[in-house]
């Protein structure tokens, strides 16, 4: 696994307090998830448990410095969030 990979897992699966400066210092654009297979295939209701910027955001909800990207249709694997300039 790359380093990359790794550093974005400390990141989405770390404390989300920290999640947006941890961002900021890795100079990251974008963040983009995997989904799971259930969701990928379908599925309408996951439940993802925890208190991860990941768990957040696979749940629906958002953050102040994402904004969540529109991807085409044919997407199913995988979602994505710009990271806003820092205000």
């Amino acid at each position: 696994i790359g380093q990359s990979i790794l550093t974005t897992h400390g990141i989405i699966d770390g404390d989300r307090a920290q999640a947006e400066q941890k961002l900021r210092s890795v100079g990251a654009d974008y963040l983009v998830l995997c989904m799971p297979d259930k969701m990928a295939a379908g599925a309408e209701a996951i439940e993802f448990k925890g208190d991860s910027l990941q768990t957040l955001l696979l749940n629906g909800g958002s953050v102040p410095y994402l904004v969540k990207v529109q991807l085409p249709a044919g997407a199913k694997t995988i979602r994505a969030w710009k990271v806003l300039p820092k205000s």
